[in-house]
């Protein structure tokens, strides 16, 4: 992710110790800063401890810059799974200068303890700074998964969530084996006036497939 040229690569460690880490380019890619933290990461269960659930849950990290010329502009946005909680939930983390330092780890999903939140994409408004993270979730039907999307209109201090998918859906659609890549595919990308396109992996239809969805 970038700004002004500025090139931002998030990553998550696992050796020797489990860890989100940023470098930084000035120079188009062709030099990196040392590694940066951003926070403690404590790996989610893969598969997720839930009956059914045989997928990987992989380390994914997820950063996006504040490119808009709103109050945030050049604010570091980091986003990733985490156990931390005893759960699987959707963490984020803030940066002002340069991915030098950073905020707290906070989640944005605001659902009840306990469900299971994954694999977040995230995307920030060019234009107004408004942020957009989606993310796989159990939390309307333990056995079965949805899509939200988190979105937050004051640099990250605060998230409202929404519904995506129209129902829930088996990971493994009807496959007699767990298929274990369903995290592989989802994404988010803010279109003009605030409003999202979503991707991500569906077994809606009795095999996985991807879908898509737009809103505000």
């Amino acid at each position: 992710m970038s700004i002004t040229g500025v090139i931002y690569v998030g990553y998550i460690v696992t050796n020797p110790v489990n860890q989100y880490q940023v470098i930084v380019s000035f120079n188009g890619g062709t030099a990196f800063s040392s590694s940066l933290p951003v926070s403690s990461v404590v790996p989610v269960p893969s598969p997720l401890p839930v009956p059914g659930f045989g997928f990987n849950v992989l380390p994914m990290a997820n950063i996006a810059v504040d490119r808009s010329t709103s109050p945030n502009q050049g604010t570091l946005y980091a986003v990733w799974q985490d156990n931390r909680a005893g759960y699987a939930d959707v963490l984020l983390a803030r940066s002002v200068d340069g991915g030098l330092s950073w905020t707290a780890p906070q989640s944005v999903t605001g659902a009840s303890a306990g469900a299971q939140h994954f694999f977040p994409a995230i995307d920030v408004s060019p234009v107004t700074g408004v942020i957009k993270i989606v993310y796989y979730t159990n939390q309307i039907t333990t056995s079965l998964l949805d899509v939200f999307v988190a979105e937050s209109t004051n640099g990250g201090n605060t998230f409202t969530n929404l519904r995506i998918t129209d129902s829930s859906f088996n990971p493994n659609g009807i496959s007699p084996v767990p298929v274990v890549t369903i995290g592989n595919f989802i994404d988010v990308t803010i279109v003009p006036n605030n409003g999202f396109f979503a991707v991500w992996t569906d077994a809606l239809s009795g095999f996985q497939q991807i879908y898509g969805s737009n809103g505000m």
